[in-house]
């Protein structure tokens, strides 16, 4: 876990804080821009000039930076603003450094597109943004490996839609372990004490940690995205996040597992009236997960967390499958100013420590070790967990009883199974003798419970009695063989949340107590024949219809092919200097010399948007003539131009 941000505490909890009015409904599917109120202002890394007035492509400004910088700061906008990128790689020194106080409204908001659409532009350093409201993010790539690719703090409104967010995956293996030698991000993601956050046909990977970290982010969607390639979880929603809907998402190739409701977070550095449980009122439906060596899914201090209709592939070959019932963690963290912050929020009725957090035992806690956090209101329904080639050594894990350290107002003893229901799921793991994981001494799940034994699992849920036909399972095709017996294995119906039971001091609002899914994760309707599962039909489609001009990008994008242009050279009689202008999507540039005594190459580098390098040589006569000749490549194809200088 990482906690390096600030935090804005509230200790005056509202009324507005009850009365919000939820964006989590399931229509409309994508976050809806409307038709926004916006003044253009055009960007060009190649031919523009920050002494244009960036009105149109004809007079582009340089940098992004001097768009950002005509947007007025501190103040809710009059007009919007639309940063149009135009084609090219954009470095260092042309983006803004850090996005502070700017505050677009729903009608005039503030968008960075790229002009020319999807693979075009591509930036080489990452976005850090705090204290900003109504933000899009639209049509772009991010490369930065070692880097973290967008971090979003105090953000409302923030829109992230068809990008390519990349901080390294080739440095993460197929089973999230990092790769040593090679540079990665700590996270592809991160957005914490935030509201109203839309990530939506993204394409995320490349992290030590997570791909897709949230904390005490509250409403909002992730859907239609790819995430993959980290080292722990594909993606969590911790620290207080509530009412988020993650839908139609392919997570993949990550270490701990796919996604978990709820993790650990330093109390300090949640947001009230949500500090209590690690997560609230979390859908998680319509997902594909596959090859994750940790859990397909999990729930770590929950409450109203739906998971169902999903379909796992190959995961969880490290321990088990499903992480139905384990607990979250909550330590006080940091200096004398962020306990002051824990011992107000428990004051409140908050749950967590009143010091600093220095043990680390978490099954017998004490005063000064990570408390244990409950889940409450846990379906898991009507889903496809399928191993065909890997087994897990246990289905579930679902934990025995913990007791929270006296003065944290957990209650005592806290439970991982309070009405967790685990029914209508497909399981083929291992074989008739693999464990379910729970009702055995230390775990849940005990016979005297209700909604989860093992006598109950057995029979609501169909545990490799069958394995899943699919169209093509190991080409990643999930949509069930057309009469096959995935429509003989029989969904079952999800009940609502009965509501009235939440922590009351202080009351987060209530949410979406509704339970149903309607449609799979194409969008076809589902019927009372539809099985478990992403897929409805084996006629769905294999994604859902895109947000308008924002497919989903592919984990390496293709982009245009580069393009070199002008070729600036100055040779004297030991060194060359090569400036070069390059267009597309660029991975590598380098410079050849040829020549009477010479013969050098080297890459050149990304400095004020041209690629240049000083190349050394022996000491050779005056007048050779020397051809230098510039190659750009990237994933589309490559390009190269020469030209011939003479030394002086």
């Amino acid at each position: 876990m990482r906690h390096s941000f600030l935090l804005l505490i509230s200790v005056m909890f509202c009324a507005c804080f009850a009365q919000h009015v939820m964006g989590q409904e399931y229509s409309p599917y994508y976050y809806d821009i409307g038709s926004p109120d916006v003044t253009d202002i055009y960007v060009d890394p190649l031919t523009g000039s920050d002494q244009n007035e960036g009105s149109s492509r004809s007079n582009p400004l340089r940098t992004e930076q001097a768009a950002w910088g005509k947007i007025p700061s501190g103040q809710s906008l009059s007009t919007g603003y639309r940063i149009n990128l135009l084609p090219g790689v954009y470095s260092i020194d042309q983006l803004v450094n850090f996005y502070e106080d700017k505050h677009g409204t729903a009608q005039h908001p503030i968008i960075i597109t790229a002009a020319d659409g999807q693979n075009t532009v591509r930036w080489s350093f990452g976005i850090n943004a705090k204290n900003c409201s109504y933000l899009y993010f639209i049509n772009f790539e991010i490369n930065t490996p070692g880097a973290d690719p967008l971090h979003i703090e105090l953000g409302d409104h923030i829109l992230v839609r068809g990008m390519l967010l990349d901080g390294g995956s080739d440095a993460i293996g197929s089973n999230g372990e990092v790769i040593d030698g090679r540079e990665v991000a700590h996270e592809g993601i991160k957005i914490n004490q935030s509201q109203n956050i839309y990530i939506e046909n993204t394409n995320v990977s490349g992290a030590d940690d997570n791909a897709i970290d949230f904390v005490a982010v509250q409403y909002g969607h992730v859907v239609a995205n790819k995430i993959h390639h980290s080292g722990d979880w594909c993606m969590y929603a911790k620290g207080g996040s509530a009412q988020l809907r993650i839908e139609g998402n392919e997570f993949k190739n990550c270490g701990t597992g796919g996604f978990t409701a709820g993790q650990g977070t330093g109390f300090e550095f949640m947001v009230a009236p949500w500090i209590h449980y690690e997560a609230y009122d979390i859908k998680f439906i319509n997902n594909i997960i596959h090859h994750t060596a940790g859990a397909a899914v999990g729930v770590n201090g929950g409450y109203n967390i739906l998971m169902a209709y999903n379909t796992a592939y190959e995961t969880g070959m490290r321990d088990h499958v499903v992480e139905a019932g384990s607990f979250g963690q909550r330590s006080c963290d940091g200096d004398q100013e962020k306990v002051a912050n824990c011992v107000t929020y428990n004051s409140a009725g908050g749950w967590g420590p009143t010091q600093i957090t220095t043990g680390s035992d978490d099954v017998t806690p004490g005063a000064r070790d990570p408390q244990p956090i409950p889940n409450k209101n846990v379906l898991i329904v009507n889903n496809i967990f399928y191993n065909s080639s890997i087994s897990s050594p246990q289905h579930f894990v679902v934990y025995a009883p913990r007791s929270p350290a006296g003065g944290t107002n957990i209650t005592s003893p806290a439970v991982t199974d309070d009405n967790l229901v685990i029914k209508g799921n497909l399981i083929w793991n291992g074989n008739v003798d693999t464990g379910l994981g729970v009702g055995e001494s230390g775990r849940g799940c005990q016979d005297s419970n209700p909604t989860c034994n093992v006598a109950q699992l057995r029979a609501d849920n169909l545990i490799n009695a069958l394995e899943p036909q699919f169209l093509n399972a190991a080409g990643l095709d999930f949509r069930p063989m057309q009469g096959g017996n995935l429509f003989n294995a029989g969904a079952v119906s999800l009940s609502n949340f009965s509501g009235g039971d939440r922590p009351s001091s202080p009351q987060p609002p209530a949410g979406n107590l509704l339970n149903q899914v309607a449609q799979d994760l194409s969008g076809n309707a589902r019927s009372g024949t539809s099985p478990a599962g992403a897929f409805s039909s084996s006629n769905s489609a294999l994604n859902h219809d895109p947000a308008s001009g924002s497919d989903l990008p592919d984990d390496s994008m293709p982009g245009t092919a580069p393009q070199v242009g002008k070729i600036d050279a100055k040779c004297s009689r030991v060194k060359c200097t090569v400036k070069a202008t390059v267009s597309g999507s660029v991975s590598n540039v380098s410079a050849s010399l040829r020549g009477k005594g010479v013969k050098k190459s080297a890459n050149l580098s990304l400095n004020q948007g041209r690629y240049s390098a000083a190349i050394s040589y022996k000491k050779v006569a005056k007048g050779v003539r020397v051809t230098v000749s510039v190659t750009a490549s990237g994933t589309a194809g490559s390009d190269i131009a020469r030209k011939v200088v003479v030394t002086k």
